[in-house]
């Protein structure tokens, strides 16, 4: 598990992963705890809650939640996006407040 944890923490593109009935324990658990602090896109996690008890199997899926949110974020971010150029080039908008953006320089 401490493997598995230290390469979790620099990937950047497994988003599901399924663990159970792998007798990682406590300690594997632990590991894979602080991997999350760095892994930002691991959405899915599957633990057996019986090898490493409830208190932890339920922090780990917190920081997986906060994986989600992010992941949710970012889709909306990029949708929204998508909507407003399209609805400007469409001329559908008449009326247009965005205070507190910052645009960066086209290159």
């Amino acid at each position: 598990a401490k493997a598995l944890a230290e390469a979790l923490k620099e990937n950047t593109s497994l988003i599901s992963l399924d663990l159970n009935d792998n007798k990682i324990g406590a300690e594997g658990a632990i590991e894979l705890a602080r991997a999350l602090e760095k892994n930002k896109t691991l959405t899915s996690l599957g633990l057996s809650r019986k090898e490493i008890g409830a208190e932890l199997e339920d922090s780990i899926q917190d920081k997986i939640r906060g994986n989600r949110q992010l992941f949710v974020d970012k889709c909306v971010e990029m949708l929204e996006e998508l909507w407003l150029k399209d609805s400007l080039k469409r001329n559908y908008i008449s009326y247009l407040i965005m205070p507190y953006n910052y645009f960066p320089p086209v290159i």
